[in-house]
């Protein structure tokens, strides 16, 4: 494969990752409707609650983990500790994440604590998986 040393053997973990983020959020999203929790949350910049679907579950989770892997591509190469400073990032991205549920207007209290749980499971999942692998990359001053 012509990817990026120790980073483009990496797809199969991160997509079991992914898969396993969105079962999770699809299945927190599901436990919270049972709870009556209402599933309804307005976007950014919207001043009326929108309904929260399944597949906006899934696409908010597989493109955050596209460009996370983005993210560890680019570290891979251009970095000299790839890991580290993609753990840095990530954490600190994710922190920033959470600003959107818990900012979001017309939102119930609830919803806005189950979306940024949602927002911290699915980092715990796809975050050390995709580190773990950029450990075994070698950093840009470790190449020839």
């Amino acid at each position: 494969m012509g990817g990026h040393p120790g980073v483009g053997g990496q797809g199969v973990e991160l997509v079991e990752s992914c898969g396993w983020a969105v079962h999770h959020g699809h299945g927190d999203g599901l436990a919270a409707r049972a709870a009556g929790v209402p599933m309804a949350a307005a976007g950014l910049g919207a001043s009326t609650a929108g309904p929260i679907t399944v597949g906006a579950f899934a696409i908010g989770t597989l493109s955050c983990a596209f460009w996370g892997t983005v993210l560890a591509v680019l570290l891979a190469r251009y970095t000299a500790r790839p890991a580290r400073t993609y753990l840095r990032a990530t954490v600190a991205l994710t922190a920033l994440s959470l600003a959107g549920p818990l900012a979001a207007a017309d939102t119930a209290t609830s919803t806005k604590l189950m979306l940024a749980v949602a927002h911290l499971q699915v980092a715990a999942i796809v975050i050390p998986t995709v580190a773990a692998r950029l450990r075994t990359a070698p950093g840009r001053h470790q190449r020839r």
